[in-house]
């Protein structure tokens, strides 16, 4: 079996989304008392999970209701990621701004297909969704793209 290069232990892992979580809460300015409410948790809990003592898991993210703490911490999580494996996953600025261009490509295109008989349906709302994420996705590798400054 090949061994993992870049192997993260669980308990830096752990540590790295604690602190992710907190950042994410302090810079939304979320209380303590309003996560625990969107947690169905009490504030121990919160406290817990800010602190390390618990784990942040992905349903924590999911039933954080505040759209600026969600951004907040997903912001923090990649920033966490990025100092946790280094430069290895920053994309050339050319990569991310042709990557970015197809993307932006394909989701005009789905755009325009939807609308070609005058009305969008289910199936291709949630395509134009999906090329949605993907612009984005491919922006912020963009923003955070290596080279010349």
């Amino acid at each position: 079996m090949k061994p993992l290069r870049t192997y993260l232990p669980t308990d830096r892992a752990s540590t790295l989304a604690a602190r992710a979580f907190a950042d994410g809460l302090d810079a939304a300015g979320v209380s303590g008392r309003t996560v625990a409410d969107e947690l169905g948790c009490d504030e121990k809990t919160v406290r817990n999970l800010r602190g390390g003592l618990t784990h942040v898991r992905l349903h924590h993210l999911v039933q954080i209701q505040s759209a600026t703490a969600f951004e907040e911490i997903v912001d923090a999580l990649r920033a966490a990621r990025e100092s946790a494996h280094g430069a290895g996953l920053v994309a050339p600025r050319e990569t991310a701004a042709a990557c970015l261009g197809g993307a932006c490509n394909k989701a005009v295109q789905v755009v325009l297909d939807a609308l070609r008989d005058g009305r969008v349906t289910d199936a291709e709302r949630a395509e134009i969704a999906r090329a949605v994420v993907d612009v984005k996705r491919h922006a912020r590798a963009l923003s955070q793209s290596g080279g010349d400054a």
